[in-house]
């Protein structure tokens, strides 16, 4: 299915250490089947997390292994994605330094709500600024725009990718409105809002095309939908292909990653 295309997604969440997955429900047995379902979706490369919630420093450094230990598998190529917490940062050094030192330059997705901290916390900018200045990509779960418009403004060489287009009509003409107003800011299209029809044709539109990947919050959300919505859009082949796999890939090229 969709083979194609060469597809890379942005935004999948991995096995915790305890082998659960963040699925609503219980759906998969092991780390192969959840695997083998992004294989489905012809899917090649994929960024993964692990410990978005987590609110321990020591948990957190475990998690962080544990999500480059599972990027060792060979069935298809998994890029990590370290988390960080704004009250830990002597755990968010020696973590950065270890996704590093591995050749991985991202950070995210992190969501703020799920791990007890926001935008707003005075320790932020000591975590932002770590990321910057090792050349890592910052990826965020969509918070209001005004706040995220100070993060790419006190980092303006930290890449942003929002997760999340929006759940309303407003929230999304907002993210693609920031998108085209910072050249650096990325839209991660999982979730909510890719769904409503003419959306991304109104991103392409806008002149962010070179801006939008293609994600799908895994194993929360189901993979294929946005894959679908990307391939039905009313724009050419050459920007489907850069929303599916072709804008990521490039802006790994510029950090150091190649996929």
């Amino acid at each position: 299915m969709y083979s194609e295309y060469f597809i890379a997604d942005c935004h999948i969440h991995g096995p915790e250490i305890d082998g659960n997955f963040m699925s609503w429900v219980p759906l998969f047995n092991n780390y192969d089947e959840y695997l083998s379902y992004l294989l489905k979706n012809n899917i090649q490369v994929a960024v993964q997390s692990v410990g978005c919630n987590i609110q321990d420093s020591n948990h957190l450094i475990v998690a962080n292994d544990h999500c480059l230990e599972l990027a060792e598998t060979t069935k298809l190529k998994i890029i990590p994605g370290c988390i960080l917490h704004p009250e830990f940062p002597e755990a968010n050094e020696e973590i950065v330094a270890k996704f590093k030192t591995s050749g991985y330059f991202w950070c995210g997705e992190l969501c703020p709500y799920l791990a007890d901290w926001s935008l707003e916390n005075d320790k932020v900018k000591a975590m932002f600024s770590l990321l910057s200045e090792n050349g890592f990509i910052l990826q965020l779960h969509c918070q209001e725009v005004e706040a995220m418009a100070r993060i790419v403004d006190s980092f303006p060489e930290l890449p942003l990718v929002v997760s999340h287009l929006g759940g309303s009509r407003d929230r999304i003409l907002q993210n693609i409105g920031f998108a085209r107003n910072y050249p650096t800011v990325y839209l991660d299209i999982c979730g909510s809002g890719h769904e409503r029809l003419g959306m991304l044709e109104y991103a392409v539109n806008a002149g962010i095309e070179d801006q939008l990947f293609y994600g799908s919050d895994f194993p929360i959300n189901e993979p294929g939908t946005p894959i679908v919505r990307v391939i039905n859009g009313l724009f050419s082949d050459q920007i489907k292909r850069k929303i599916l796999g072709e804008n990521l890939r490039s802006l790994m090229q510029k950090h150091g990653m190649v996929i």
